[in-house]
Protein backbone atom coordinates (compact mmCIF):
# COMPACT_ATOMS: atom_id res chain seq x y z
CA UNK A 1 0.00 0.00 0.00
CA UNK A 2 1.20 3.46 -0.77
CA UNK A 3 -0.25 6.20 1.40
CA UNK A 4 0.32 9.84 0.56
CA UNK A 5 2.09 11.75 3.31
CA UNK A 6 0.00 14.85 3.98
CA UNK A 7 1.61 17.95 5.42
CA UNK A 8 -0.52 18.45 8.52
CA UNK A 9 1.92 19.46 11.24
CA UNK A 10 1.15 16.15 13.01
CA UNK A 11 3.72 13.48 13.82
CA UNK A 12 3.86 10.58 11.36
CA UNK A 13 2.83 7.99 13.97
CA UNK A 14 -0.15 10.16 14.98
CA UNK A 15 -1.29 10.34 11.35
CA UNK A 16 -1.07 6.56 11.06
CA UNK A 17 -2.97 6.07 14.32
CA UNK A 18 -5.83 8.30 13.20
CA UNK A 19 -6.01 6.71 9.75
CA UNK A 20 -6.02 3.18 11.16
CA UNK A 21 -8.58 3.94 13.87
CA UNK A 22 -10.91 5.36 11.24
CA UNK A 23 -10.44 2.63 8.62
CA UNK A 24 -9.89 -0.64 10.53
CA UNK A 25 -13.18 -2.19 11.70
CA UNK A 26 -11.20 -4.46 14.08
CA UNK A 27 -9.18 -1.63 15.66
CA UNK A 28 -11.00 -1.76 19.04
CA UNK A 29 -10.87 -5.57 19.12
CA UNK A 30 -7.13 -5.58 18.40
CA UNK A 31 -6.54 -2.89 21.03
CA UNK A 32 -8.40 -5.00 23.60
CA UNK A 33 -6.33 -8.10 22.73
CA UNK A 34 -3.15 -6.05 23.14
CA UNK A 35 -4.08 -4.74 26.59
CA UNK A 36 -1.72 -7.21 28.25
CA UNK A 37 1.73 -8.29 27.05
CA UNK A 38 1.25 -11.63 28.83
CA UNK A 39 -0.93 -12.58 25.84
CA UNK A 40 1.74 -11.68 23.26
CA UNK A 41 3.84 -14.09 21.23
CA UNK A 42 6.95 -13.42 19.16
CA UNK A 43 8.03 -15.63 16.28
CA UNK A 44 10.02 -15.49 13.08
CA UNK A 45 8.05 -14.30 10.08
CA UNK A 46 8.74 -14.40 6.36
CA UNK A 47 10.19 -11.48 4.44
CA UNK A 48 6.98 -10.62 2.58
CA UNK A 49 4.87 -10.44 5.75
CA UNK A 50 7.48 -8.21 7.37
CA UNK A 51 7.73 -6.02 4.27
CA UNK A 52 3.99 -5.43 4.05
CA UNK A 53 3.94 -4.34 7.71
CA UNK A 54 7.06 -2.16 7.50
CA UNK A 55 5.87 -0.41 4.32
CA UNK A 56 2.55 0.28 6.00
CA UNK A 57 3.78 1.56 9.37
CA UNK A 58 7.45 2.51 9.26
CA UNK A 59 8.57 5.97 8.16
CA UNK A 60 11.29 4.85 5.72
CA UNK A 61 8.89 2.40 4.02
CA UNK A 62 11.60 -0.04 2.95
CA UNK A 63 13.35 -3.11 4.33
CA UNK A 64 16.94 -1.88 4.36
CA UNK A 65 19.31 -4.87 4.55
CA UNK A 66 16.82 -7.22 6.24
CA UNK A 67 17.81 -10.90 6.48
CA UNK A 68 15.66 -12.11 9.39
CA UNK A 69 12.36 -10.76 10.70
CA UNK A 70 10.26 -11.35 13.80
CA UNK A 71 6.63 -10.53 14.45
CA UNK A 72 4.74 -9.71 17.63
CA UNK A 73 1.29 -11.24 17.69
CA UNK A 74 -1.78 -10.76 19.84
CA UNK A 75 -3.99 -13.65 18.85
CA UNK A 76 -3.89 -13.82 15.06
CA UNK A 77 -3.13 -10.12 14.68
CA UNK A 78 0.36 -8.91 13.80
CA UNK A 79 1.14 -5.96 16.09
CA UNK A 80 4.82 -5.33 15.42
CA UNK A 81 7.83 -6.29 13.32
CA UNK A 82 11.59 -6.18 13.97
CA UNK A 83 14.02 -6.70 11.10
CA UNK A 84 17.67 -7.69 11.43
CA UNK A 85 20.22 -7.33 8.66
CA UNK A 86 23.82 -6.54 7.86
CA UNK A 87 25.80 -3.58 9.08
CA UNK A 88 26.79 -0.89 6.60
CA UNK A 89 30.11 -1.45 4.87
CA UNK A 90 32.36 -4.47 4.63
CA UNK A 91 34.30 -3.92 7.86
CA UNK A 92 31.57 -2.48 10.10
CA UNK A 93 30.82 -5.70 11.97
CA UNK A 94 34.50 -6.18 12.81
CA UNK A 95 34.82 -2.61 13.99
CA UNK A 96 32.10 -3.19 16.57
CA UNK A 97 33.70 -6.09 18.44
CA UNK A 98 36.74 -7.24 16.51
CA UNK A 99 37.13 -9.38 13.41
CA UNK A 100 37.05 -12.66 15.35
CA UNK A 101 33.47 -11.89 16.52
CA UNK A 102 32.19 -10.10 13.41
CA UNK A 103 30.11 -13.15 12.45
CA UNK A 104 28.00 -12.57 15.60
CA UNK A 105 26.93 -9.03 14.63
CA UNK A 106 23.55 -8.09 13.16
CA UNK A 107 21.95 -4.71 12.67
CA UNK A 108 18.47 -3.96 13.92
CA UNK A 109 17.61 -2.22 10.67
CA UNK A 110 13.83 -1.72 10.79
CA UNK A 111 11.01 -1.94 13.27
CA UNK A 112 7.48 -0.73 13.75
CA UNK A 113 4.38 -1.41 15.79
CA UNK A 114 0.74 -1.01 14.86
CA UNK A 115 -1.02 1.94 16.48
CA UNK A 116 -3.34 -0.36 18.44
CA UNK A 117 -0.46 -2.33 19.99
CA UNK A 118 0.32 -2.23 23.72
CA UNK A 119 2.34 0.91 24.63
CA UNK A 120 5.38 -1.23 25.55
CA UNK A 121 5.18 -3.51 22.51
CA UNK A 122 8.36 -2.20 20.89
CA UNK A 123 10.52 -2.88 23.96
CA UNK A 124 8.93 -6.29 24.45
CA UNK A 125 9.43 -7.24 20.79
CA UNK A 126 13.02 -6.02 20.56
CA UNK A 127 14.01 -7.96 23.70
CA UNK A 128 12.31 -11.15 22.53
CA UNK A 129 13.71 -10.85 19.00
CA UNK A 130 17.26 -10.36 20.33
CA UNK A 131 16.86 -13.50 22.48
CA UNK A 132 15.73 -15.45 19.41
CA UNK A 133 18.65 -14.07 17.41
CA UNK A 134 21.02 -15.21 20.17
CA UNK A 135 19.73 -18.75 19.66
CA UNK A 136 20.99 -18.43 16.06
CA UNK A 137 24.45 -17.36 17.19
CA UNK A 138 24.05 -13.59 16.90
CA UNK A 139 24.96 -11.90 20.16
CA UNK A 140 25.94 -8.37 19.15
CA UNK A 141 23.35 -5.92 17.85
CA UNK A 142 23.80 -2.52 16.29
CA UNK A 143 20.88 -0.16 15.94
Amino acid sequence: MNYPIPVTGKAWQRQIREREAASDPLFAEKQALAANLMDATVREIDYQTAKEFIVRYEWLKNMGTTDISFGLYFGEHLAGVECFGRTAGTKSAGSVCGQEYAHMVKTLCRGACAPWAHPHSASFLISAACRLMSERGFHVFVA
